[in-house]
């Protein structure tokens, strides 16, 4: 995983897209403007393990964290973002359900994606309010 993506949601985020490539290097749009995320890995079953482990401890990690917690770790990937150009579109697809839904692992269990989406989507409400009261 890049050094740079310091924050548990671009981390979340990266894993995702790591573990949603196919053949042919397409993946899942939802995930595909983090920021830092251009490294692709080797699509074997070893190091497919170990991203799928990787996401798993990421994404248990950022459900720890409280929701004051989360809604700063988000703010840091969107500054992140903004750098990148890429701020109001990845706000505008972490908007939607089915792309807050391709950031939690396959092995994650009911209780934890219905925490982790009803979480974040708070996070991006507050989040999504904050950029437009600045603008």
């Amino acid at each position: 995983m890049p050094a740079r993506i310091n924050c548990l949601i671009g981390q979340l985020a990266h894993l995702a897209q790591s573990c949603a490539l196919r053949p042919g290097g397409q993946s899942d749009a939802a995930v595909a403007h983090t920021p830092g995320s251009s490294e692709n890995f080797t699509e074997n079953a070893g190091s497919h393990n170990i991203i799928q482990e990787a996401h798993r401890q990421v994404f248990l990690e950022w459900l720890t964290l409280s929701l004051d917690d989360q809604l700063r770790d988000f703010e840091q990937f969107m500054d992140a973002a903004e750098d990148s150009g890429d701020a109001g579109e990845i706000l505008q697809a972490f908007s939607e359900p089915e792309a807050r839904s391709t950031l939690v692992p396959a092995a994650a269990l009911p209780v934890e994606r219905l925490l982790f989406e009803t979480e974040l989507a708070e996070v991006v409400k507050w989040s999504f309010g904050a950029a437009c009261a600045t603008r």
